[in-house]
């Protein structure tokens, strides 16, 4: 009878524990976070706070169930571990048996909830959830706030998220996602629309971004960041910062150069009136272009003026331009400090501010251009129509031309000879000089195989006489009639060595080095590239009339070396050795 009893008991325990019903929670609270800029509506997260008073006792928590729907969900707190599932119809997104934990699930349309239970009840367990959700899926534009997102687990587009700036912009950005999010970005020339790339390697990380200069104020860069997951449901979140300043007039940095394509688009309109506006240098930007347009008749004068204010760490330089021809071109220029003015026609013209000399940080300008018109009343032109006919006196221009050239021409002509074979032009002299200078650099700073052969091949480019002119005396030295062999030390065991044929070739002709006092010497670098054996260069064949220079490096500890240059000429073994040999110990 007592078994029976007890028995009953247990039945009816157990039919008042399933008759419980689980609790539908409702939030308490929701938080705003201004400070984000959420793709779409934004939407709150909603805080949901409840207690499991005993082992049944079991809550839910309803989400909503709209298509595209991501849900992100916090157990922030529990007094004890919980029991924890994200359910849909037919589907568990996920579980967990924790004191904090989160879930990131997409929703399929169906209804969804959370169900909360005790995983090991010991007393009364108090626990705060947040929810968040949302089922936007289009382009954030980024401003100076971060923006956030999620991306579907069915969404195989992606996120975009993209902003706008101008040329030479210092730009900071910090991205971040889980897991399973992978970034990728473009940077997009407009109104050119030429795309280059940028490289995101990770799912999270920081990077400082130089946007290239633009040629014109009107263009300007699109960054645009696609933030993409493999079918799973991810999350992002995105800052961005301009740490460099902007100039007014421009998306960002107005243009470093002048650009002939772009001048009469990017001009500044400026008739009888003051054009303001501030700008700024630094050490990675230190000129500012601003084309600038006067209204009016092309043969009208204006005074254009264009002022600093103190302290702008800034010069100036102002430009007028010849806006009649078929093309613009450079008329006249002005230079100032706080002021600059010049007279100029209606049309095109330039200004540029200048960073100063010594100036160091980044410096704020303000600069304002003023215009008058000077045109006296009584300067109007003839009222009737004007023909053009310049053309018609050109026949005139050239017989006119011959007729004064021709005394020059006969003198020239007739001292032909000796003037043409003795004279060294100034500009060549000074090609020759910067020449010299690179070669010698590169050579002491053991410079690339290619950079010394080009300077080389322009070395042999240069009249001989000029080259030996401006070398300098030579170590040593080996005069024929028919060629001249010259060598100079560079530093070291490294030497420059010049030959110059003056009439009938030498064909496979080679270069020794033959040491004196000391073991044989053994090249170990030749420019240009030439087939060596130990102390032997093979030149093969030396034209009339050509110049070839080599620059060598020798291994050896021998005290001097004799050179041997040897080939044949016309048919007959032929050599040309100095009469002295050259001392390597000789500083």
């Amino acid at each position: 009878m007592r078994t029976r009893a007890v028995a009953m008991g247990l039945l009816l325990f157990v039919l008042s524990v399933a008759a419980i019903p689980a609790e539908q929670l409702e939030s308490v609270n929701s938080i705003e976070d201004t400070t984000v800029t959420w793709e779409g509506n934004a939407t709150p997260t909603l805080v949901y706070e409840g207690i499991l008073s005993d082992p049944q006792d079991v809550d839910n928590i309803s989400l909503a169930d709209a298509p595209g729907m991501v849900h992100f969900i916090q157990l922030v707190h529990a007094d004890e571990p919980l029991n924890i599932e994200v359910r849909e119809d037919g589907f568990t997104h996920g579980q967990a048996e924790a004191n904090q934990t989160t879930f990131l699930s997409s929703g399929r349309g169906n209804p969804m909830w959370i169900a909360i239970s005790n995983a090991d009840f010991s007393s009364p367990n108090a626990y705060r959830i947040l929810v968040h959700s949302n089922a936007a899926d289009e382009d954030v534009a980024l401003v100076e706030q971060t923006a956030s997102g999620y991306i579907h687990e069915l969404d195989n587009r992606g996120d975009r998220i993209y902003f706008l700036t101008g040329g030479n912009a210092e730009i900071q950005m910090q991205w971040s996602g889980n897991p399973e999010t992978e970034f990728t970005g473009h940077l997009t020339h407009f109104p050119s629309e030429l795309v280059t790339p940028l490289e995101f390697d990770m799912n999270a990380g920081n990077m400082t971004l130089i946007v290239p200069p633009v040629d014109s104020r009107h263009a300007w860069y699109e960054i645009s960041i696609t933030a993409q997951t493999q079918s799973n449901t991810g999350s992002w979140s995105i800052a961005r910062s301009i740490v460099s300043h902007a100039d007014g007039g421009c998306h960002h940095d107005c243009p470093d150069f002048i650009h002939e394509n772009t001048l009469q688009s990017g001009a500044h309109p400026i008739e009888n009136t003051r054009w303001e506006n501030r700008g700024w240098l630094s050490e990675n930007d230190t000129v500012d272009v601003y084309p600038i347009f006067i209204p009016g008749e092309i043969w009208e004068t204006h005074r254009v003026i264009a002022n600093l204010a103190d302290g702008a760490n800034a010069k100036m330089q102002l430009q007028s331009w010849n806006n009649s021809g078929t093309y613009l071109t450079p008329l006249d220029v002005a230079h100032g400090d706080l002021t600059v003015g010049l007279n100029m026609t209606p049309g095109y013209h330039i200004l540029k501010v200048i960073r100063a000399d010594g100036a160091s940080g980044t410096n704020a300008y303000d600069l304002n251009i003023q215009t008058v018109n000077m045109t006296p009343e009584d300067a109007e032109p003839f009222e009737g129509e004007m023909v053009d006919r310049w053309k018609e006196f050109i026949p005139f221009y050239i017989a006119v031309g011959a007729l004064l050239l021709a005394p020059l021409g006969y003198v020239l002509w007739s001292s032909r000879g000796i003037a043409l074979d003795n004279e060294v032009q100034a500009h060549e002299r000074g090609r020759l000089k910067r020449l010299r200078e690179r070669i010698m650099r590169l050579i002491e700073s053991n410079a690339e195989q290619f950079e010394i052969d080009s300077a080389l091949q322009m070395l042999e480019e240069i009249q001989w006489r000029a080259t030996i002119a401006e070398m300098g005396e030579a170590n040593l030295s080996h005069h024929t009639e028919s060629m001249t062999l010259k060598a100079w030390r560079i530093g070291g065991r490294n030497l420059l060595v010049g030959i110059h044929v003056e009439s009938d070739s030498w064909e496979l002709a080679a270069l020794r080095f033959v040491a004196t006092d000391g073991p044989s010497w053994k090249l170990s670098k030749v420019s240009p590239v030439s087939l060596f054996d130990g102390d032997e260069i093979f030149l093969d064949t030396l034209e009339a009339g050509s110049t070839r220079f080599i620059q060598l490096e020798l291994e050896g500890t021998a005290a001097g070396l004799d050179l041997q240059l040897s080939g044949l000429v016309d048919g007959k073994p032929l050599a040309a050795i100095p009469a002295r040999a050259l001392l390597m110990d000789d500083d």
